[in-house]
């Protein structure tokens, strides 16, 4: 009996010896730690050369809410079918600290995000040298005032680059502007410990991500309307002074 034991562990014995380990079992997990932060206050047009900067004191320049995406591999390769790693949500209604002014001296237009965003990495070990670069996609004011939670579904039912820009924004509000930008890096800092403190520089990367409004608002300081009659013919309109503001989709 004891040999039939000791024969059977030999055999077990040559087996692992003769096993041939892949590489994503080799692997340990590696973790890839950003602190997020949205850059605002432009407004990006096919029609035009130049950006016009936003007012940051106003509603177009501030950004109440945002949905955030990464994605594996660089701007240049996303396709429809490029698949979400890790998403987010965050606004200004939780309590006031999820999204926050950071203005600098160069842009008064920087919002920080309270929480960090962590992603496991597929690399071998820590120091590897091959990391795949990153993208994030933020989609930015997708909330009216008085709503809390993502209502528009981005985080439960965008699985894929595709599904993001085919999802539709119901609640926002009106004089609040819809913005969207995206940003690459492949320069940042690996670690083995998921829960390891954050020491910017050292473990962890900071991020700016660059947001443009996808619409605009146009202000009608006065303007004609002009009556059709029964002939056919235009009567002579009356003239309105009365200021509204109207938005209006960029292409």
């Amino acid at each position: 009996m004891l040999l039939a034991i000791s024969c059977s562990m030999g055999d077990e014995v040559l087996d692992e010896v003769g096993k041939v380990v892949t590489e994503e079992e080799s692997r340990t997990d590696i973790y890839a730690e950003f602190d997020l932060a949205l850059t605002g206050g432009t407004l990006q047009t096919k029609s035009v050369g130049t950006e016009a900067p936003d007012n940051n004191k106003t509603t177009e320049g501030v950004i109440n809410s945002c949905y955030i995406a990464a994605f594996l591999g660089g701007e240049d390769a996303l396709t429809n079918g490029s698949e979400i790693i890790a998403s987010a949500f965050y606004n200004t209604y939780q309590g006031g600290d999820a999204i926050g002014s950071a203005p600098t001296k160069d842009n008064p237009n920087i919002y920080a995000l309270g929480n960090h965003m962590i992603i496991k990495i597929p690399v071998r070990n820590a120091d590897a040298t091959d990391k795949p670069k990153v993208t994030f996609v933020a989609v930015a004011n997708i909330l009216s005032a008085d709503a809390k939670k993502d209502l528009d579904g981005f985080v439960a039912n965008c699985k894929t680059y595709g599904d993001i820009l085919g999802r539709r924004i119901t609640m926002t509000d009106p004089n609040i502007f819809v913005k969207f930008g995206s940003v690459t890096i492949s320069d940042y800092k690996v670690r083995e410990k998921v829960l390891d403190e954050c020491v910017e520089g050292e473990n962890c990367t900071k991020v700016e991500i660059p947001v443009y409004q996808l619409t605009s608002a146009i202000q009608l300081e006065e303007f004609k309307v002009n009556k059709k009659v029964q002939t056919g013919t235009d009567s002579n309109g009356d003239l309105f002074s009365r200021k509204r503001r109207y938005p209006m989709l960029t292409l």
